[in-house]
């Protein structure tokens, strides 16, 4: 065997083995360097207050003072606030169309404010 087909052979060994080896190692290290950065993120989320800010309660928005409601809300009470109150100013059973389509923003805005 001459010295050319020594070499050829240990260099197809070389990339054949050596670089996904070398591949492997290279993505086991970044995949510990992943999961230690999502341990970090982990501790930022746990620190994560879910009551809702002085501010916000201090100041009610005013779609939920039509309906009625108050902060913290679900769709399914803004919802009902808003058939209750439907039956007061409806057009049709007396109440004003501006009163009624306000209302209707209204119900736009808490369901945004709900979800």
């Amino acid at each position: 065997m001459s010295p050319a087909d020594v070499i050829g052979q240990c260099g197809f060994w070389v990339l054949g083995f050596g670089a996904p080896v070398l591949g492997y190692a290279l993505a086991v290290i970044d995949y510990r360097k992943a999961l230690r950065s999502l341990g970090r993120a982990l501790v930022i989320v746990r620190g994560y207050r879910t009551e809702l800010p002085e501010w916000v309660r201090r100041t009610q928005p005013e779609c939920l003072k039509a309906l009625g409601l108050s902060l913290p809300c679900t769709k399914g009470e803004v919802l009902a606030a808003y058939r209750a109150r439907v039956k007061e100013v409806h057009p049709d059973v007396g109440g004003s169309r501006k009163e009624f389509e306000r209302l209707q923003r209204y119900l736009e805005q808490a369901l945004e404010l709900a979800s």
